[in-house]
């Protein structure tokens, strides 16, 4: 953090500060329950040297209106929750309140803008691991282990014009997983209309205050595009839209939010909603020194697609190659328009022969290649492989369905509703090729 940036957020802060003085913490601030069940949760089971596994059992599902709210008040959320409703009796699936955990995966706070009932429930994602198991090998290990040394895999530096952003420190292979983060914040995308938003912003600005001062300064310190509340306006242009407890949230990382966008970027990110943790994954080779990358727009968009979100959202115009120069941007749109209308005649029943697809097929592929659109095989597959099973080629649409469903589960992971539903019509076309339907 630059010292310019530094003397921003503190005075940011300071007024944070000042405007939550006088605020009265709500009313169920200091609502207690009598709960002897476990802290530890059985979704992240205890690791080999635990003697009783019942030690670290879930709790059971919470359905009871009044005690999940009041559970929401406590465990596994550290503080009391500061909400913009005045009372529990309110009916809590619409109650919106902020909770932070200052303890969250061991490398800092959390802050949750969100509604009771998905906090009540967020216990099973929420709950540590136990540390023990970060002795044996496994998906979840430090990354330091991952590159074969405890030498961070990059660095955050001054990069022109477009600030700060981070850059790799060694050479990273494509696959590689380069950085895995927990959010800092996660707010709901949709609140309740009823809420009042000075309310809103007011029990924001306290739970926010929970946090670690050097979190904050560090949540401070990234960018700003829209004006308005600060915490509202570094959520908007920082965040990453992903699902808590199946509920659309903003997330924001301290870390993996500084990464900056290309059209053709050099990294992807993967979400689990199970675990709370992204992930950037290198999508191609990446040398030591070179700036980390990821799209903010959907890949296979037009330029001027891209360029309208990109401003309207993040309000910057994108200067990386593709978006400056001419030739090869003509280029890439005329593959993006190509992809677009394969894609319209696959929908077209007098085209769906053998031959005719196996040649729209065979195109799609080139144009995938031609544009690096890799991480949008998965969906294009789903969609080949039921152009195939309406063809009457089982065979052919259980290769694409399998195909498309382990792109998923590499590029969106194994617990994205997009596998879910790519597994699910993997099973169909077994059952179809098996005789059993």
């Amino acid at each position: 953090m630059s010292p310019a940036m530094t003397k921003k957020a503190q005075a940011v802060l300071a007024l944070l500060a000042a405007s939550a003085v006088g605020v009265d913490a709500h009313t169920h601030a200091n609502t207690t329950v009598t709960d002897s069940l476990p802290r530890r949760c059985d979704a992240n089971p205890a690791g080999p040297l635990v003697p009783n596994p019942r030690d670290w059992t879930c709790r059971a599902p919470i359905d009871h209106l009044s005690r999940a709210a009041a559970l929401a008040v406590r465990s596994p959320w550290t503080h009391p929750p500061h909400c913009a409703s005045s009372s529990l009796h309110d009916r809590y699936a619409s109650l919106y309140c902020a909770f932070t955990k200052d303890d969250f995966q061991g490398t800092g706070g959390l802050v949750a803008f969100t509604s009771a009932k998905v906090a009540a429930e967020a216990h099973r994602s929420l709950e540590d691991r136990d540390p023990r198991w970060l002795r044996f090998p496994s998906r979840d290990a430090p990354l330091s282990s991952l590159s074969g040394s405890n030498k961070p895999r990059y660095a955050l530096v001054d990069v022109g014009a477009k600030g700060l952003g981070l850059v790799a420190q060694e050479p990273i292979k494509k696959g590689d997983v380069l950085a895995r983060e927990g959010p800092v914040m996660l707010k709901m995308v949709e609140r309740p209309k009823e809420m009042d938003k000075g309310e809103a912003q007011a029990a924001q600005e306290r739970a926010f205050l929970q946090l670690a001062k050097a979190e904050q300064l560090e949540i401070l310190d990234l960018a700003r595009n829209a004006g308005g509340h600060p915490i509202d306006d570094i959520v908007r242009t920082n965040s990453f839209e992903v699902k808590f407890q199946g509920v659309a949230h903003f997330a924001l990382f301290k870390d993996i939010s500084r990464i900056n966008h290309a059209c053709k970027p050099n990294a992807v990110t993967r979400w689990s909603q199970t675990k709370l943790q992204m992930e950037v994954i290198a999508y191609h080779d990446i040398k030591a020194g070179e700036e980390i990358t990821i799209s903010y727009a959907p890949m296979h968009l037009l330029s001027d697609d891209r360029r309208d979100m990109i401003i309207s959202s993040w309000g910057f115009e994108c200067k990386c190659p593709i978006c400056t120069d001419e030739g090869e941007m003509y280029l890439s749109d005329m593959h993006r328009r190509q992809l677009d209308r394969i894609m319209e005649e696959l929908a077209m029943p007098e085209v769906r022969t053998p031959a005719l697809v196996s040649e729209l097929v065979s195109e799609m592929e080139d144009m995938i290649d031609d544009e690096a659109l890799d991480s949008q095989r998965g969906d294009l597959y789903g969609v080949v492989s039921r152009v195939w099973s309406e063809v009457g080629d089982y065979a052919k649409a259980l290769r694409y369905a399998e195909r498309g469903m382990g792109l998923h589960e590499y590029y969106r992971g194994i617990d994205d509703s997009s596998t879910w539903q790519a597994k699910r019509f993997v099973d169909f076309l077994k059952m179809k090729i098996g005789g059993r339907i």
